[in-house]
C-alpha cells in the first residue's frame, strides 16, 4: 500500500513539474544548464543568514520573502539574460520562479533546492 502512494505522490510531481511555466531541473540537470549557460544569472532567493551559511559559488542573494524582491530584480537583473533560482528545498524558488517569469524573464529552478545541492555534495561556497 505504502508503495502505491509513493507511485501517486511521484506520478503528481511530475504532472506539477510539468504545468509550471518554466524548467524545474534536478541537481545534475542544473549543474549541467549552468556550465552550458556561461551568461546565466544565479540568484540565491533565501535568507542573507541563509546564504551567509552556504551557498552555491557565483550566486547572488535576493531574498524572495522580502518586500522590495520585485522592484530589486527588475533593476538589478538583465531581462536579455538566463535567469537560474534556487532556494533551501525548492519551495520559495518556484515561487520566485513565478513572478520572473510573469515579468517575462527566462527563469530556471533547482527542484530540490540547496539541500539537494549540498546532498549530492556539490560545491558550496560560506561568507568568511
Amino acid at each position: 500500500m505504502s508503495r502505491f502512494i509513493a507511485q501517486i505522490f511521484k506520478s503528481l510531481k511530475k504532472l506539477f513539474k510539468s504545468m509550471l511555466p518554466f524548467p524545474s531541473l534536478s541537481v545534475s540537470e542544473f549543474e549541467a544548464f549552468l556550465q552550458s549557460t556561461p551568461d546565466v544569472q544565479l540568484i540565491d532567493v533565501r535568507t542573507p543568514l541563509e546564504y551567509a551559511e552556504g551557498h552555491l559559488p557565483g550566486s547572488t542573494n535576493m531574498d524572495v520573502m522580502a518586500p522590495d524582491f520585485l522592484p530589486r530584480a527588475q533593476t538589478q537583473l538583465d531581462a536579455n539574460r538566463p535567469v537560474a533560482v534556487y532556494c533551501r528545498s525548492g519551495a520559495r524558488s518556484k515561487q520566485a520562479a513565478m513572478f520572473l517569469a510573469r515579468l517575462k524573464f527566462q527563469v530556471t529552478d533547482l527542484d530540490s533546492g540547496f539541500l539537494g545541492w549540498a546532498a549530492s555534495g556539490r560545491e558550496v561556497e560560506k561568507n568568511a
